[in-house]
């Protein structure tokens, strides 16, 4: 998963930067730091924008046993 590709194409959709989007996103994620399943999610610490994106993928994909064999469930970045 090509991070730097993702952040640039909603940044060209949303008629803004990779830096607001950035901005936008960690300020997003900031604020739901408080809620309870963020802080099951992440253990009470506050994810990078790369590890959200990641784990959000990851919570729309299929089931692991329907997933392709390419799809890592680890969180690590991949820029």
């Amino acid at each position: 998963m090509n991070m730097k590709k993702i952040l640039e194409v909603v940044a060209a959709q949303n008629n803004t930067t990779v830096a607001e989007v950035r901005t936008e996103m960690e300020a997003a994620i900031a604020a739901a730091k408080d809620n309870p399943n963020f802080q099951q999610a992440f253990g009470g610490r506050i994810p990078s924008v790369e590890e959200f994106i990641l784990y959000a993928v990851l919570q729309c994909a299929a089931p692991p046993e329907n997933q392709p064999s390419f799809v890592s469930t680890s969180l690590t970045r991949s820029e």
